[in-house]
């Protein structure tokens, strides 16, 4: 594993970097010092920021030249790497528009770090892993007889139960803090004692969770995510044997989508019910489900019917987070079923507008 950068190979970065982003680009090491920078002049240079990010292990955006010693406005993006800080990224220009280049430059880093650590004759451990996920749960194409030698190598047996993880970060993430997150993810699995994961594009981590570790699983990963503040969507699968670990992993993706119509990060396959329903339904059946039920209702109606639902139909707590008098609320669920031609204090009609509520919420929120 490569634990310091390499002047070369820092200079390297930096210029291919600013060939894209055409701005200047530094590499700081954790102490501090300018050690690769496509202005010459300022290698060998304190940056203050550069240390600070690098002590606390954060993003730091300098919106004014000047502000702190060797320190222009720019972004500085401490780089982890297997857990280890190597170096602080650093971007000049307005935070706002050389954010997006962060991300850039921590891939183009950690690509050709990898791409030197990998032995062009055998793959490595992690890469060992990345292959064995990518066969048995997404299906890539691969060598049925180098799979097998993966699985016995970390003893996985054609018998054992496995449940797919799968975590996608959200869009709206700041793309220069994804390194940070990598960092605390690998942090989480390698406490929890789980090998067998894999970062499978940008934004998507594939996990294999042994059956015997699930609920000890499902209770500190609840803790992880919320320290992370809501970043993310993850969805859980069931128990499967490797030959049926692809199922998993859509039940993981059916677990994530259901996530829409609720403010968690987090969900079991097995907890959903009508959810089930809805991820396999056509697309065109879902639209004329809508347009039978609920496509006439306000917004307002919508998020009452949710509160309606929410609380077991009961008018005085539906009243209570509304703030409505039992008697408006009353009227406007008569004025629902005059508009759609369902009831929703009537156990059949009710069931209808549920559905309905459950598909347009899961429909807008994706």
């Amino acid at each position: 594993m490569i634990a310091k950068i390499s002047r070369r190979l820092a200079q390297q970065i930096v210029e291919t970097v600013k060939d894209v982003c055409g701005k200047d680009v530094n590499f700081i090491s954790p102490s501090g010092v300018i050690f690769a920078s496509t202005s010459p002049q300022r290698v060998g240079e304190f940056h203050e920021i550069g240390q600070k990010a690098a002590q606390t292990g954060t993003v730091i955006e300098v919106h004014e030249d000047g502000s702190f010693e060797g320190t222009q406005k720019g972004v500085n993006i401490p780089l982890f790497h297997q857990n280890s800080l190597l170096a602080v990224i650093g971007i000049s220009g307005p935070p706002e528009d050389v954010r997006k280049f962060g991300y850039l430059a921590v891939r183009v880093t950690l690509l050709l770090i990898r791409e030197q650590e990998l032995d062009a004759a055998v793959r490595s451990r992690r890469e060992k892993i990345r292959y064995m996920i990518r066969s048995l749960v997404l299906k890539g194409e691969g060598d049925a007889k180098y799979l097998k030698g993966c699985m016995e190598e970390f003893k996985i047996s054609c018998n054992g139960l496995f449940l797919v993880c799968d975590i996608r970060l959200n869009e709206g993430y700041n793309p220069a803090n994804i390194s940070i997150f990598e960092r605390d993810l690998d942090v989480f699995f390698h406490t929890m004692g789980i090998e067998l994961y894999c970062h499978e594009s940008p934004r998507e981590y594939v996990a294999l969770i042994p059956q015997q570790q699930s609920i000890l699983y499902r209770r500190h990963f609840c803790q992880f995510a919320a320290a992370q503040e809501h970043t993310f969507s993850a969805g859980l699968g069931t128990a499967r044997t490797p030959a049926q670990l692809s199922h998993s992993y859509r039940e993981a993706l059916t677990a994530i989508h259901s996530l829409h119509f609720s403010d968690q990060c987090f969900c079991d396959f097995s907890d959903l019910d009508v959810e089930i329903l809805f991820d396999g339904l056509d697309p065109d059946r879902k639209k004329d489900y809508l347009e039978k039920t609920v496509s006439r209702l306000s917004q307002e109606d919508m998020r009452l019917l949710q509160v309606y639902y929410e609380e077991n139909m009961s008018l005085k707590e539906t009243g209570k987070r509304l703030f409505l008098h039992k008697n408006t609320l009353q009227y406007r669920l008569k004025r629902i079923a005059r508009i759609t031609g369902y009831d929703p204090r009537v156990f059949r009609d009710g069931t209808a507008l549920y559905l309905g509520v459950r598909m347009r919420t899961e429909q807008d929120g994706s």
